[in-house]
């Protein structure tokens, strides 16, 4: 895995993507502007669809949803705990 072979990588991917969310969260007008373009969007549909999320670096529903793909075959294992989906740093449920 990236976290294993690579950790400085990984440690510097995690810290780019929550920098990245925040600045969602902040200044979702900019964000609008830079990504309406690359999604096809209009700006202004572009910050309907971001005001209209949750932007988190924490999981949320990530073990039901595992749960729900296992018993529904998209997935061969079932998970009997959070904490096997994810790497140490990774908080939610």
């Amino acid at each position: 895995t990236l976290k294993n072979d690579s950790p400085d990588v990984y440690k510097a991917l995690c810290n780019a993507i929550a920098t990245e969310i925040d600045n969602i969260n902040k200044n979702p007008e900019e964000v609008a502007k830079l990504t309406a373009e690359l999604n096809g969007n209009t700006v202004e549909n572009e910050l309907k669809y971001i005001k209209e999320g949750f932007y988190s670096v924490n999981t949320k529903g990530l073990f039901k949803l595992s749960k729900f793909m296992s018993q529904n075959g998209f997935l061969d294992t079932e998970f009997s705990k959070y904490e096997d989906l994810v790497f140490d740093n990774v908080k939610g449920d």
